[in-house]
Formats: C-alpha cells, structure tokens, sequence
C-alpha cells in the first residue's frame, strides 16, 4: 500500500513529463527486473528486451501523469493518476496484442482475504486503482506538496480503502467455514 509513494512522488516532483518519463522506465525495469530475472536466462538477451516492453509502460504512465498534474485540480489528481494507472494496466494485460498482465499492482494483495473481497467488486484493475490512488494521495500529504485540497483528497482515499477492507471483513467472516481439522470432504 506504500511501495509506489517514491515513484509517484518523483513524478510529481519532476520538471517536465520527459523527466517524469525517465522516472517511470527506470522504475519499471527495475521492478520487472527483479520480478522477472528469469527471462535472461530463459531467453537470453531477448528476455532483457522483454522487460523493457512493461517497463515502457510505466513510462507511458508517469508521463501523463505529469502531465495531468498540470491540467487536473490537485484534488482530483489522485484519481485522474489512479485511472490512467489502471487503463495502462488494462491495456497491458487485456487489449495490446502482446498481453502482458504479470505483476499488476492488484496481484500484490493475493494472500490478503479481506482485499481480495474487494477484488469481487471492481476486479484486480479496480484493485489496482485504489493501491495506486492511496499511494498517490499518501505521497502528495508529504512536503512541499501538502496543500488543504490534497489532504482532503488523501483522507477519501484512505476512507475508500478502509471501507473495502471493512467490507471485505465481513464478506470474508460470511463466507468463512469451521471444518474440523483433519476431516476432509470428497465430492
């Protein structure tokens, strides 16, 4: 929920949308290059060119989000970069002809079952989405860019997560079933 705060920071922080660009490549191979450093030695030297296909990604991401950040009221900013977070993550994984859709931000929350009941309602880019727009208002309450507005914006962010969460503890409590343990059921 806070790993991307430095990235979006930067961005924000950036002078111009190239710099903000660099930021996001550099950001996105190291991120793919952790993740996925088996491609080099599955593939070899392609497999390094693979990693810079979702890198460019992030890149394309950070640049517009530097961009809106000069066209969009800084309270709406969180959202407006949530959603181009998401639509570059949807067009990534579902549209573009060489769907890539590892690593999505929504994958980070697998093993967290109150998230995960989330994930019913807006799906893992929704998920995405929100981790994205935490981050995002998180990053703009830290200095020099706390203002009035931005925390506001921040403190809906939080709420909407909270809310999911709160949510999603009680979907998960709904659903859950006590089976004694070492009994099991074949159908």
């Amino acid at each position: 929920w806070i790993a991307l705060i430095p990235l979006l920071r930067a961005v924000r922080l950036a002078r111009d949308t190239r710099e903000a660009a660099n930021l996001g490549a550099v950001a996105g191979l190291v991120f793919f290059g952790v993740h996925l450093h088996w491609f080099v030695k599955v593939f070899g030297v392609t497999g390094g060119c693979l990693l810079m296909i979702p890198a460019i990604f992030w890149a394309g991401t950070a640049a517009l989000a530097r961009r809106l950040q000069d066209r969009v009221p800084s309270a709406i900013l969180p959202i407006s970069v949530a959603a181009v977070w998401a639509g570059a993550e949807y067009f990534r994984g579902e549209v573009w002809f060489l769907s890539f859709p590892w690593l999505l931000v929504g994958y980070s929350q697998w093993n967290q079952e109150t998230v995960l009941q989330g994930a019913s309602l807006v799906g893992v880019y929704g998920l995405s989405a929100l981790i994205v727009g935490v981050n995002g208002a998180l990053a703009d309450w830290l200095p020099p860019l706390a203002s009035a507005g931005r925390r506001a914006a921040g403190l809906a962010w939080v709420a909407a997560a909270l809310a999911l969460l709160w949510w999603g503890r009680g979907e998960a409590a709904r659903w859950r079933v006590d089976a004694e343990p070492g009994r099991t059921l074949i159908v």
